[in-house]
């Protein structure tokens, strides 16, 4: 004869049964996200320990801004921004600023696919003391402009450059951004292919206020399709750790 349970004993293990399959993986899933963000992006020598509004590499999307994801290929640290593929030279937390160099541009002009910087319907503006050059591709003939430099591609194609903003009808016209302090390299010949390596600043016009204020509180800055989110050990709260506000 088989023993018979006790009432309360079967309501018991149910309960049990109930908690064990419910509960933990809610608090698993808490958890991962929090600790997923805890990760931080590096990459070769020129950036490491990047966290909000970057995501990328070991972290997964919800841990930055949807637009800002990084890649590391080759050990270099790249960002593509409008369809356009940028190395990232150096990010200032304090500043909120990136360093970016075009990657097709690196260390070459002599380029076939030309397009010029748009940072247009993006969070970002230039910053920092900054000079144009132009450069011409395809020219029916030559601009004929005043200081103006040529380099020698393959092909018998010619590249010509001027420092500052300039244009012509005879050519495919690319303006870039260069850091004031490069400007001698370009207007004396020297080397316009490393005043564009050294790159230009651009700076990220989002709300970091936010973030500082869910790490303050020990957690860990996030967002999805409501805006910011800060992770917490215990669950997703609106702003900071120490709000009841849950974005369950």
């Amino acid at each position: 004869m088989k023993p018979l349970l006790h009432p309360y004993s079967v309501l018991f293990f149910r309960l049990f049964i109930f908690i064990s399959i419910n509960i933990p993986t809610s608090l698993c899933t808490n958890h991962s996200q929090y600790r997923n963000c805890s990760n931080s992006f590096s990459c070769g020598n020129s950036v490491s320990e990047l966290k909000y509004p970057f995501w990328g590499g070991n972290r997964n999307r919800y841990c930055g801004k949807p637009n800002l994801e990084l890649k590391c290929e080759g050990s270099v640290p790249k960002i593509t921004i409008n369809s356009i593929k940028y190395r990232v030279l150096l990010w200032d937390s304090t500043t909120q600023t990136l360093i970016l160099a075009r990657d097709d541009y690196w260390d070459n002009i002599c380029v076939s696919d030309i397009k010029n910087n748009t940072f247009d319907n993006t969070p970002f503006q230039y910053n920092g003391a900054l000079e144009n050059v132009t450069l011409f591709y395809d020219c029916a003939s030559s601009p004929n402009l005043p200081d103006m430099f040529e380099v020698n591609c393959s092909a018998g194609k010619i590249v010509y450059y001027v420092l500052g903003f300039s244009y012509s009808l005879f050519c495919t016209n690319v303006v870039f951004p260069i850091f004031a302090t490069q400007a001698s390299f370009v207007s004396g010949n020297r080397s316009i292919n490393y005043a564009l390596d050294v790159g230009f600043g651009l700076k990220w016009m989002g709300n970091y206020e936010e973030c500082n204020t869910c790490i303050a509180s020990l957690g860990e800055c996030g967002f999805d399709d409501g805006g910011f989110i800060c992770f917490c050990k215990d669950g997703p709260r609106s702003t900071s750790c120490a709000s009841q506000t849950s974005r369950m």
